[in-house]
């Protein structure tokens, strides 16, 4: 049991190491390659505008486009970043975080329409359990965007004394996943390993129902008065 319960805290200990490296790694990617890039379309686009005359037409040709791609780029650089660590998160929390989130999902995916219920205030939320929740969110959704890209999905969040529940139905087969976590399957249906992981890491308990043409249910709870502190993963 104590073995056990060691192996877990390890677990738990790599997991928010990861984060951290990411938030790291995020970081310096905005610091430094895209604030380089920017500087460069600055450049690029003051020379241009400093540029007149029919002297200068086939360099105007070579440099206009330039200014096109380094915005492709800095965007790239940007979506690559949010999704190493949401900054959001760390500015304004996990209620914005989910919030923008579930936006970006919809505005790329129009064919999925998502209800989101968010009754808890940011403060309810252990700082430690924010990343966890935000992860385990973001692997549901990319799993039923694979599966179901033109459902309905319902997300909840919500404090009911000492439980913080976070519960995700749809109505088709999107948390169906190849990857099975022992001990979450119900009737062929899995929750995804990463979020079961997560899950069980953080200290939460994770049941997972579905019924025949009602779609599947995941909720996942995390009592705030056992002792514990949720880890960050």
């Amino acid at each position: 049991m104590r073995s056990t319960e060691h192996l877990r805290e390890l677990c738990a200990r790599l997991l928010s190491a990861q984060e951290e490296e990411r938030r790291r790694i995020a970081h310096e990617v905005h610091e430094n390659l895209a604030q380089a890039m920017i500087a460069i379309q600055f450049r690029v686009e003051t020379a241009l505008n400093e540029m007149t005359g029919d002297g200068n037409t086939k360099a105007l040709e070579l440099l206009e486009p330039v200014v096109a791609i380094l915005q492709e780029g800095i965007g790239s650089i940007r979506r690559i970043t949010g999704r190493l660590r949401p900054s959001v998160l760390d500015d304004l929390g996990i209620l914005p975080a989910v919030s923008r989130l579930l936006k970006d999902v919809m505005s790329n995916h129009p064919g999925l329409s998502i209800e989101a219920s968010l009754e808890v205030e940011e403060r309810d939320i252990p700082e430690a359990l924010k990343m966890v929740i935000y992860r385990i969110l973001e692997s549901a959704v990319c799993s039923i965007l694979k599966k179901n890209p033109y459902g309905l999905v319902a997300i909840s969040l919500l404090r009911e004394g000492p439980l913080i529940t976070l519960a995700i139905r749809n109505n088709g087969e999107g948390l169906v996943s190849e990857e099975i976590l022992p001990g979450c399957e119900i009737q062929g249906w899995s929750a995804p390993a990463t979020i079961g992981e997560r899950a069980m890491l953080s200290g939460g308990a994770l049941t997972l129902a579905s019924r025949k043409g009602d779609g599947t249910t995941m909720q996942i709870s995390w009592s705030l008065d056992d002792g514990t502190n949720p880890v960050a993963g």
